[in-house]
């Protein structure tokens, strides 16, 4: 869904922006929370070296029952909209899980 079709089908949606890349279960959480009371519109964005790409990352959000739509990157409509935006500390946070995983297949 492009970010136009998300801004007319649901007019009053929550958009939010993040990479979800890896998705986590806090993801899924904090989604469900501000579900609550607007409809969400999650507007994905690249990350630096993405470990899935973003058509991926769009299906396994379609399938939370919080997430009404997902919009893919580098739609400047839904970018607009965007009330939330990464936390400061997410690509640190990232970074540090790719580096443990990798070490853990490593040896």
């Amino acid at each position: 869904m492009t970010g136009v079709e998300a801004a007319d089908r649901f007019p009053d949606a929550r958009f939010v922006s993040g990479f979800f890349d890896p998705m986590l279960a806090s993801h899924a959480a904090r989604l469900e929370e501000l579900s609550a009371d607007r409809t969400v519109v999650v507007a994905l964005a690249d990350p630096p070296d993405p470990l899935l790409p973003a058509l991926s990352r769009a299906q396994l959000l379609s399938g939370l029952r919080a997430v009404s739509a997902v919009v893919l990157p580098g739609d400047s409509v839904a970018a607009g909209r965007v009330e939330i935006r990464e936390e400061s500390g997410d690509l640190e946070r990232r970074k540090s899980l790719i580096e443990r995983v990798h070490g853990r297949h490593a040896g």
